[in-house]
């Protein structure tokens, strides 16, 4: 078997276009993650109780959600102001403005 040298430059050189390539690959994805509606049926989404309509939560199963006006819109996780919004619990994947999961926490 051959041995192939490469010089520490050669090295660095193509090291740096590998780390480039997945840095743009990983800002794509997550752009990409982005625009997704968060899926109420994914597991993290059931951990938490999410649920698209906070009327719709089962207070004996979250009694936090004892407040009738606590909800994603008044969350300090959620980043919107329309009928969706990003929230920093999901990866920041689209939850429904009138939603609701137990780690809600007042604004």
């Amino acid at each position: 078997m051959a041995q192939v040298s490469i010089s520490r430059r050669s090295f660095l050189i193509a090291s740096t276009g590998i780390v480039a390539t997945s840095i743009t690959g990983a800002i794509i994805s997550t752009r990409a993650a982005d625009a997704n509606q968060l899926d109420p049926n994914s597991p993290s989404a059931v951990a938490l109780g999410y649920v698209t309509n906070h009327q719709r939560v089962d207070t004996n199963r979250w009694p936090k959600k004892a407040s009738a006006d606590s909800r994603c819109a008044n969350c300090v996780l959620f980043g919107g102001d329309g009928a969706q919004g990003a929230c920093r619990v999901f990866s920041n994947q689209l939850v429904s403005a009138n939603g609701w999961c137990n780690a809600w926490t007042k604004r």
